[in-house]
């Protein structure tokens, strides 16, 4: 059936996503390859989750150079994590996330461009258990004290009537 079909698809990106977590747990850094692939496990299961309530593209500016860069860890999910959720909430509709890197010469540029439909009068909901998981902005600003990293952020939102759409800009070191 297809509710079994559903279910088996979870379960093997649940368990493909645990695996990559339990792999990086002695490690403050990643390889950006890696973290493409976990990306892509992540906003794979969240959409099975939400039933399809969201679309995205990732795209790698100039693929010829290299993916092997080395990333602070988690910062990339945390922010996913964080984006989702809140959409998913504030039951926003038609949620689409373009997902682009770009590799520079001491730094890798994440831009993610999204866009929205809020639908009017709907009950704003956030969970308990919300409360207790890191903002992405607090993740960068514990980073860049106590690693002394230098990531920066930028966002921009505008709205037109209902549609909302912006920019989600981090600039992150590669520690190769």
């Amino acid at each position: 059936s297809e509710k079994k079909k559903s279910a088996l698809e979870y379960l093997s990106l649940f368990s493909k996503l645990i695996r990559f977590y339990l792999k990086g747990l002695d490690s403050d850094t990643t390889s950006l390859k890696e973290e493409i692939k976990m990306l892509n496990l992540y906003l794979k299961l969240q959409k099975l989750r939400y039933n399809n309530k969201f679309e995205y593209t990732i795209s790698i500016k100039d693929e010829s150079k290299k993916v092997d860069a080395i990333i602070p860890a988690s910062i990339i999910q945390t922010l996913f994590e964080n984006t989702i959720e809140y959409a998913m909430f504030s039951q926003h509709k038609n949620e689409t996330l373009n997902i682009n890197f770009e590799i520079l010469d001491k730094t890798v540029l994440l831009k993610i461009e999204y866009e929205y439909y809020e639908v009017a009068d709907t009950i704003k909901y956030e969970p308990k258990y919300r409360q207790r998981v890191m903002q992405w902005e607090d993740h960068i600003k514990l980073l860049n004290s106590v690693k002394n990293y230098t990531i920066e952020k930028e966002v921009s939102l505008n709205t037109e009537r209902n549609k909302h759409f912006g920019e989600i800009t981090l600039t992150l070191p590669d520690l190769s």
